[in-house]
């Protein structure tokens, strides 16, 4: 099965330029998430990248943290190597599991925020995911 068929998962997306990775959660087809995270990115112009370009991509907020790193920085993301965390049907309980992975991911994630549940970091240490 392709991941784009993959659905209620925890996934991450890496960059090809560093070793950060975007991680998330969706109950949709991760194609669905995965697609729009892309268009988003291609919708900049990122091809050409001069200083004046850079100062205006800093000061520019994204959509998703994924077009932050592949405009101010000039990386590429790396959509053939999308990886599925872990599954979760419940979406409270997913929603605590992103948390986690983006927490144990924490100086290779280039999220923007702790996920859509806000995890204790005593609480970090007693969960993994699966």
């Amino acid at each position: 099965m392709q991941f784009e068929e993959v659905s209620e998962c925890i996934y991450q997306i890496p960059c090809k330029n560093c070793d950060k990775v975007y991680v998330a959660e969706t109950g949709r087809n991760l194609g669905v998430p995965v697609g729009e995270h892309k268009k988003e990115v291609e919708a900049k112009d990122t091809s050409i990248f001069t200083r004046q370009s850079k100062r205006s991509a800093e000061e520019q907020r994204n959509k998703c943290a994924i077009t932050d790193r592949a405009t101010r920085e000039n990386h590429v993301i790396d959509w053939d190597q999308v990886k599925v965390l872990g599954h979760e049907s419940d979406r409270k309980t997913r929603w605590i599991k992103e948390a986690i992975e983006i927490r144990k991911s924490k100086d290779k994630c280039m999220n923007r925020d702790a996920g859509s549940y806000f995890l204790s970091t005593v609480l970090t240490s007693f969960f993994s995911v699966s």
